[in-house]
């Protein structure tokens, strides 16, 4: 995953798009495609999507959720 990373950070792309405008759903495919597993956990408690901008804080339920975490 490090390599990853670090090759999207230098080349300034992450699947053709430029890292700025990635998201964590494309440095997960990223990972798959480079042939690595990728598995899902259960979450059952609170959780708040972090990779998105500033704009999920406009929502009342992340606002509710981290007011809880």
């Amino acid at each position: 995953m490090k390599n990853i990373f670090h090759t999207a950070v230098t080349s300034g792309e992450l699947l053709g798009k430029r890292v700025e405008n990635s998201y964590m759903k494309d440095m997960l495919q990223a990972i798959i495609n480079n042939g690595n597993a990728v598995t899902a956990i259960s979450v059952n408690d609170l959780w708040v999507e972090v990779d998105d901008e500033v704009g999920n804080m406009n929502f009342q339920l992340t606002r509710d959720r981290l007011k809880q975490i």
